[in-house]
């Protein structure tokens, strides 16, 4: 009991530790001009009540519809009117949900792995920038993890709950980005994997199933279809993957080589560095490759993380935040890397002096 009380304290201080890095001064950093894009574009809902998704530009509609909420609570209904808080506020609170979901991790690993993994999700720069900047990619990144986490108990435990919640969570990730598909295809290799090892049993019930396609369809429909004022979005939905195939794969100012996310992470503008997450990531796929047999919620996410690493970066394609969809799961690896790390090494100094130098 004591231990659980423990565990509790610590999350608290490390959540509200992303609260404060993550809250203040939102309003002091110029917009970029994709923030400022989909400001516009929200703009153009907040005042008018009217949406259509466009197959070419601006990603899906579910930032602009969430970020009717955060209007409505700041009681702006202004283009004019807005502020950067008001629109930065979303990515702020998906990030912060983002650490509350990788704490419900602590079902499938040690409660040490779960700390160490919310602690560098908290303090990680890239994190950070980037759960306060309005674009897509935050809401993408908490329904992603989300996505990978639920299906995973649907595989395992058929259920009603387990069976909407997955289904609800991939639904999000593909009425907000088009991208979806990397990591849906690295999950679903990722499971197969699992199988062959025989580390799991599928067994789908059809109403389970059907209840997941369900869930899909319906956010689908309703938000593409602008909640039925715009049909034509339906089809621009299945439109767009034609477009964006093509922007992936042609000549472009957003081409960058395969090891484009890397360099950003192990030395950033001569000033960051978070070299220290991948390298014990690395660490950490080893442990798990060692020992597949014995967690295979570790081995599934190795592989899942593993594959979308080698899948974002071989795509010509590139902006810097694209590197969020794999760096949750690399930092959840850090942290079973440090935990492999204190297991192997003796001698209570040792241990101090590694525990300072993390």
């Amino acid at each position: 009991m004591r231990q659980k009380y423990r565990t509790y304290i610590i999350f608290i201080f490390i959540f509200l530790a992303a609260i404060s890095l993550r809250l203040p001064d939102l309003e002091h950093r110029p917009m970029h001009g994709d923030e400022a894009v989909n400001a516009f574009k929200f703009g153009e809902l907040l005042e008018s009540g009217k949406y259509a998704y466009n197959p070419e530009e601006f990603h899906g509609p579910s930032l602009y519809y969430i970020t009717l909420l955060s209007a409505f609570i700041g009681s702006v209904d202004q283009y004019s009117k807005l502020t950067e808080p008001i629109l930065r506020m979303v990515p702020v609170i998906f990030s912060l949900l983002l650490i509350l979901l990788f704490f419900y991790f602590r079902k499938k690993a040690k409660i040490s792995v779960t700390l160490f993994s919310i602690l560098f999700l908290t303090i990680s720069p890239a994190m950070v920038f980037y759960s306060r900047y309005f674009i897509h990619e935050m809401i993408f990144i908490f329904f992603t993890y989300a996505f990978i986490y639920s299906i995973y108990d649907f595989i395992n435990n058929q259920s009603l709950k387990n069976a909407l919640l997955s289904g609800f969570s991939l639904g999000f990730m593909i009425i907000t980005k088009e991208t979806w598909i990397v990591p849906v295809f690295a999950a679903i290799v990722s499971l197969v994997i699992l199988l062959i090892n025989k580390s799991i049993n599928i067994k789908l019930h059809t109403t389970h199933f059907i209840s997941f396609i369900i869930t899909i369809f319906t956010l689908y429909i309703l938000f593409y279809s602008s909640f039925f004022s715009n049909s034509s979005g339906l089809i621009d939905g299945l439109l767009t993957y034609g477009n964006y195939f093509t922007r992936g794969t042609i000549e472009s100012v957003h081409n960058n080589p395969w090891y484009y996310y890397i360099n950003l992470l192990f030395l950033f503008d001569n000033r960051w560095s978070e070299a220290f997450i991948l390298l014990f990531s690395v660490l950490g796929i080893f442990n798990v490759m060692m020992n597949r047999k014995d967690n295979p919620f570790l081995l599934y996410m190795s592989t899942f993380t593993i594959l979308t690493v080698l899948i974002i970066s071989f795509i010509p394609y590139k902006t810097p935040w694209n590197l969020l969809l794999f760096w949750p799961g690399l930092i959840f690896l850090a942290a079973v890397g440090i935990n492999y790390l204190y297991e192997i090494i003796t001698g209570k100094f040792i241990k101090i002096a590694v525990t300072i130098l993390i």
